[in-house]
């Protein structure tokens, strides 16, 4: 007979489940993946201004630079 193996959480279909059925894993998960690009953008750009950092990521208007 197969025994499942015991584990504290799960990812499925973009959500991080944990076995007593909170959210603390999935939005550990999600502040760090911001973190993570975060990161990755600063590290990209020297100087970064709205219009700069907009205009790289295909957006072609600003709402909070106007």
């Amino acid at each position: 007979m197969f025994k499942l193996s015991n584990s504290c959480g799960e990812k499925d279909l973009g959500d991080m489940i944990s076995n007593d059925l909170k959210w603390t894993n999935d939005v550990n998960y999600s502040v760090d993946k911001a973190y993570r690009m975060l990161g990755t953008i600063k590290k990209t750009f020297k100087y970064i201004d709205c219009n700069s950092f907009l205009s790289s990521i295909g957006c072609v208007t600003c709402t909070l630079c106007s």
